[in-house]
């Protein structure tokens, strides 16, 4: 079954002055006019939510769902292990998914193979386990990188082996001439590169990779490249930068399916990797009574323990026809657009008193669509200065339906370098009692983490103009909102009307005179939240049945709750 994308260009009557402005300087933006119908029609879900966590994971759109859905129901897909007709279908469609994608990354099974994997996480780990580590043999990282790939230093030869490297000091060893071209040296290196950094959104060099995929005086270094955050919005071309290996995790380039990645590698270098453990499926012979066994030729089948996730294969065809439909340089183009306006937009925000609002976390002040991926991390000061906890604006923002991430994003380098965090600082914050996704945001007034907004294919100018109002009307004029009624008869220029709270979330209101404020903004406001039993959010769109009053205490200080009216138990 094959299924087509095609969304309509779509115009609207009224556009703000601000939107004219941005069309005017970002062309390229929105697809020739189609990504306002491509949100009606595939993202009805989003209608009064601001999805602003692509690189966590993107979105699936609908009619991918649908075209999934369809080919389940319209096709039998058995286990590729054995030989009946589902079994053999599917083993067929298995190898044409494998095919599309390295054709999507301008390769062919002639020079590259695709290993099927639970995601990028289990592919940098098949790397870590099987390479061929000797005594001398060196595992370098650039210092921002994933907590996955940092992993691999465990399973290097030694520590002192096993460090990381900045960008500055790779460009000094690989463009230095100390190269090596005898033949039989057998000592096998590694060198971890992020093609984007998930925290900044930072590109790496590729056009550096085939400098670095040679050999040296101190052995052949193999490349890694973590392209989980990039591949999303970027087109790759495996032909042209063409590292050792690749890794990946679909989710994060369109939504569906979860639980599945990619360890992409040249042919050449299966031949290095030293497999130990062997599963169902990867083997031609094994013996049972005395220690034997013979792995298959096929490299992927070699590396795939298990049967493969194969549904969840036949489904990413349809996530590779939506970017197919829409090109990666399109989307490239169209998210780098959002992000350099988000960017100019944040660098404007400032108090009456002169402060800047935001400290942005971004290498340079000028952008190319092969330095800044769209991601844009930063945190929040106030107009004293002082750093605003970034779990207080994610706890705002989810108040407002607007979809955050906060923390350090599993990169402790990136955060110690743009949080200008020591070793020692992180190691006395573990010890008081900080460890990652916690609640505590600041720590010796300096934070531990930062506010990040990633873009993914679907975003959209409204998006960014919601998020950006945001934050102006939580964080930037609430700190000067004079909370006191005026005098009877007295005219000001601004002044507060009425205060109204909402102690439970989705429950009613009550209005009071004055109240207090705390650092988390009015004393009692959305503090609490009706849960069942088994401590799921409940509100009047899922339980619209059960009616519930809130009843004030006479002096105002106090509530309760009453049920006066349900429709089911």
């Amino acid at each position: 079954m094959t299924c087509f994308f095609f969304w309509m260009d779509s115009s609207r009557t009224e556009m703000s002055t601000e939107k004219t402005t941005f069309l005017q300087t970002y062309p390229r933006y929105g697809y020739d006019g189609k990504i306002d119908h491509l949100r009606e029609t595939n993202f009805t879900r989003l209608k009064e939510t601001i999805y602003l966590d692509h690189a966590g994971s993107t979105l699936y759109t609908e009619d991918q769902m649908r075209c999934v859905t369809n080919d389940y129901l319209s096709n039998t897909y058995g286990n590729p292990h054995s030989l009946n007709p589902s079994s053999s279908y599917t083993a067929t469609k298995i190898q044409e998914v494998r095919n599309e994608i390295l054709s999507f990354f301008g390769t062919s099974s002639k020079h590259h193979t695709i290993i099927f994997t639970s995601g990028a996480t289990a592919s940098l780990k098949i790397i870590g386990e099987c390479f061929p580590w000797k005594p001398t043999s060196q595992f370098l990282y650039l210092e921002e990188n994933h907590n996955s790939v940092i992993g691999i230093r465990e399973l290097a030869p030694s520590e002192e082996q096993s460090r990381s490297i900045t960008l500055d000091e790779i460009k000094k060893k690989f463009e230095s001439e100390d190269l090596d071209h005898r033949d039989g040296s057998d000592v096998e290196n590694l060198i971890a590169i992020p093609a984007e950094n998930n925290f900044s959104g930072e590109k790496f060099p590729l056009h550096l990779l085939p400098k670095m995929r040679t050999r040296r005086k101190d052995g052949q270094w193999n490349v890694l490249l973590d392209g989980a955050a990039y591949v999303a919005t970027s087109p790759l071309n495996l032909g042209e930068i063409s590292p050792d290996f690749l890794t990946l995790s679909f989710y994060k380039m369109f939504g569906f399916p979860t639980g599945i990645g990619a360890l992409i590698l040249r042919n050449e270098k299966s031949k290095i990797l030293h497999k130990k453990y062997f599963g169902g499926g990867t083997v031609g012979m094994s013996l049972s009574k005395e220690r034997g066994h013979v792995f298959r030729n096929e490299i992927s089948m070699k590396f795939e323990d298990g049967t493969v996730s194969f549904l969840s294969i036949a489904a990413l065809r349809h996530g590779f026809q939506v970017l197919n439909g829409l090109g990666m340089k399109n989307i490239q183009t169209h998210t780098h657009s959002l992000t350099e306006y988000l960017i100019s937009k944040l660098k404007q925000l400032k108090y009456p008193n002169g402060q800047e609002a935001v400290v942005l976390y971004l290498n340079s002040s000028t952008f190319k669509l092969n330095e800044q991926g769209p991601i844009v991390a930063f945190n929040l000061k106030d107009s004293h200065g002082k750093y605003i906890g970034f779990n207080e604006v994610d706890q705002m923002a989810s108040l407002n339906n607007i979809h955050l991430r906060v923390g350090c994003f599993c990169n402790p380098g990136a955060c110690a370098r743009w949080l200008k965090l020591t070793s020692a600082e992180i190691r006395r914050n573990f010890e008081a009692g900080h460890v990652c996704w916690d609640s505590k945001d600041i720590m010796s007034g300096k934070p531990v983490g930062a506010v990040r907004v990633s873009l993914g294919f679907s975003s959209t100018f409204e998006d960014i103009e919601i998020f950006l109002k945001f934050l102006e009307s939580n964080f930037i004029q609430l700190e000067h909102f004079n909370l006191k009624t005026p005098p009877a008869g007295e005219q000001v220029g601004t002044f507060l009307e009425k205060i109204f709270l909402y102690p439970i979330k989705s429950l009613g209101k009550f209005q009071v005179e004055n109240w207090e404020i705390s650092s988390q903004g009015l004393m009692w406001d959305r503090e609490w939240a009706l849960i069942d039993s088994q401590g799921n959010y409940l509100n009047q769109k899922k339980v619209f049945q059960v009616e519930i009053k809130l009843k004030i205490s006479d002096d105002g200080r106090s509530f309760s709750l009453h049920r006066y009216r349900t429709q089911c138990s």
